[in-house]
């Protein structure tokens, strides 16, 4: 869900344009080479190019598009700790209002997915405060916010974050996502959805043996009319998690989901 790469495309063609780059062609050259690396999914060419730049250019305005071109390609690259220490640099010497937003946005998605929800809170926070009201990535930072809020129990601050997205950025995929979350007011482990009811049954009559409490809600998807088998009532996403297994002993499939 992540939007990057499109602004690395437009990193490339400010600095080719000359905005206020001291860097010559060769540094300019790496650097859109480092870009189309990175781009086309070659992580390991965008990397080294970036590298040979900044060893060059390490004291240069455009410095922190290196870092944040290695950041990136670090961090699809899984190399976590490393594109974190890039988007720090970058962060430290970037000048420009768009870039640094994007620097928070991927510090936050490190964060989020390394699950420190305390950074990433602070990191998205910093995006949708700062970053352009009605373009990404502060569409995916107040998605990602909403979910924070609800892994906490904050459901109604939840709720401020989703319906300013669908508000700001109607139709964009961050704003499906919210459309199918917004009004929860609780966690739930959904263990299978069924289109048929022999199915559902079976299941319901399994987890009732192992001392859950199933119910059914059904749900529009698809044109299709779905059974959703779903057990537990939780304030924090940390309490339906510690469910989680034995209700996956039933389905493989089981996950946590946000319930109305």
């Amino acid at each position: 869900m992540r939007a990057s790469a499109v602004l690395v495309l437009t990193l490339a063609g400010l600095v080719l344009a000359g905005c206020g780059a001291p860097v010559g062609p060769e540094g300019r050259n790496q650097l859109l080479q480092a870009n189309q690396a990175y781009v086309r999914g070659d992580d390991n060419t965008a990397i080294a190019v970036s590298t040979t730049f900044l060893q060059q250019n390490e004291h240069s305005l455009e410095a922190a598009e290196g870092y944040y071109i290695r950041g990136l390609a670090r961090e699809r690259a899984k190399q976590t700790d490393a594109a974190r220490s890039d988007f720090t640099s970058a962060l430290k010497l970037s000048k420009r209002k768009d870039l640094t937003t994007r620097i928070h946005f991927e510090l936050g998605n490190i964060a989020f997915d390394c699950g420190d929800q305390n950074t990433a809170q602070s990191e998205y926070a910093q995006v949708v405060a700062e970053g352009p009201k009605n373009q990404p990535p502060t569409d995916e930072a107040m998605y990602r916010l909403g979910h924070i809020m609800q892994c906490q129990g904050k459901w109604r601050q939840a709720d401020e974050y989703f319906d300013k997205l669908m508000h700001n950025f109607p139709g964009s995929a961050p704003a499906k996502l919210a459309a199918n979350r917004v009004r929860a007011v609780r966690w739930s482990i959904q263990v299978g959805a069924y289109r048929d009811d022999r199915s559902g049954r079976q299941l319901e009559a399994s987890l009732r043996r192992d001392g859950f409490a199933p119910r059914e809600d059904r749900e529009l998807r698809n044109g299709q009319l779905l059974r959703l088998i779903r057990v537990g009532s939780y304030a924090t996403y940390d309490a339906a998690n510690a469910d989680l297994p034995r209700a996956q002993q039933h389905s493989s499939d089981a996950c946590i989901v946000a319930a109305r």
